[in-house]
């Protein structure tokens, strides 16, 4: 084992915690998603009482951190009562923190990239625990023979099995992924990305946290074609993260542009297209499709970001006419971001 990492273990444990025998805590690290053992160069995390399931328990002994059970002293007298032991440990709680595929936002984390959405052979459990988990990587999902759902790679739609209907009713399971270098999902209705997030152990994030999520991401109103949010130059959907300035004050990426993005917000359709007041300066001229006045049938649900092809894409454009009806599966410009509490 490297050295550094034995180091930082003794540092943890003779330093940081100190935790009797009896003690239920745990020491946890992530675990391979290939084959669910211990993954040498991760992080060391103590639990209050168990790993979480992207994560394996590492064993001090075996790692020379800790001696084996010393011999059993000799059977106390019959009947014989002992002193009273010493108050207990305050117990340890365990540590709140988004995973590796989402940064913390408030008290919510929000995936880093768009969603692409996956099927995972049954038998690679391990595989589906570290993506639950948050800690599954675009090469651990191809390696693991894990199958992309409607990525968009072009401007039309390939669609999704039977088996995951645009309802949402599915009956086999598909997955949704925040990992770097894959095309984002799109072609998906408001149900599909729902259901999508929940099977991952997430949900739809909300409007309002979308929009916190989304402060401080560039909005120059162009697109200069190599680093700036994809509004214009591409003329398509990019991979997620291909655009090194187009992130968030908190770390997000691509929530310009690229593909609108489903919120699990539902309203009335909008009868109008407006502009936000105060113009450029305060609200980068970004679009405002709002305000419905019950006329439409079917409700909608609240679409953000813009798209590749929208140069009125930004931190504050809203989408919320009869194209976000949340059964619509035809949009190969929408696309959804999931979110989990903390």
């Amino acid at each position: 084992m490297n050295r550094c990492l034995t180091v930082f273990l003794f540092l943890l444990v003779t330093t940081v915690v100190a935790v009797p025998p009896t003690s239920a805590a745990v020491l946890c690290a992530r675990k391979k998603a290939s084959t669910g053992s211990f993954q040498e160069g991760t992080g060391i995390k103590l639990r209050a009482t168990t790993c979480k399931p992207s994560e394996t328990v590492v064993d001090p002994v075996a790692l020379g951190l800790q001696g084996p059970p010393g011999v059993t002293g000799p059977e106390g007298v019959v009947g014989a009562t002992g002193p009273e032991g010493p108050t207990g440990p305050v117990a340890i709680a365990a540590t709140q923190e988004c995973p590796l595929d989402s940064l913390q936002v408030g008290t919510v984390c929000v995936d880093r990239f768009e969603a692409s959405v996956w099927e995972i052979p049954a038998n690679q459990t391990a595989l589906l625990d570290a993506l639950r988990g948050g800690e599954a990587a675009l090469v651990d999902l191809v390696s693991g023979g894990a199958t992309q759902w409607s990525p968009a790679s072009s401007p039309t739609c390939s669609g999704f099995p039977s088996t995951f209907p645009f309802n949402g009713n599915w009956s086999a399971p598909l997955y949704a992924a925040s990992v770097e270098g894959a095309y984002p999902t799109n072609c998906i209705s408001w149900f599909q990305a729902e259901q999508a997030c929940r099977l991952a152990g997430k949900r739809l994030i909300t409007n309002q946290e979308w929009q916190a999520s989304a402060a401080g991401t560039p909005d120059s109103g162009t697109d200069n074609g190599s680093t700036t949010c994809n509004t214009g130059s591409a003329g398509m959907t990019l991979l997620g993260g291909a655009r090194s300035s187009c992130v968030s004050s908190w770390g997000v990426h691509d929530t310009v542009g690229n593909l609108w993005e489903w919120t699990g917000d539902w309203t009335d359709p909008a009868t109008n297209l407006v502009a936000w007041p105060g113009g450029p300066s305060l609200f980068g001229a970004d679009e405002v499709s709002w305000g419905g006045n019950g006329s439409f049938a079917l409700p909608v649900a609240i679409l953000r970001g813009g798209h590749w092809s929208s140069l009125n894409s930004g931190v504050f454009a809203v989408e919320a006419d009869q194209d976000a009806t949340i059964s619509y599966q035809n949009g190969s410009t929408v696309g959804f971001r999931c979110a989990r509490d903390l």
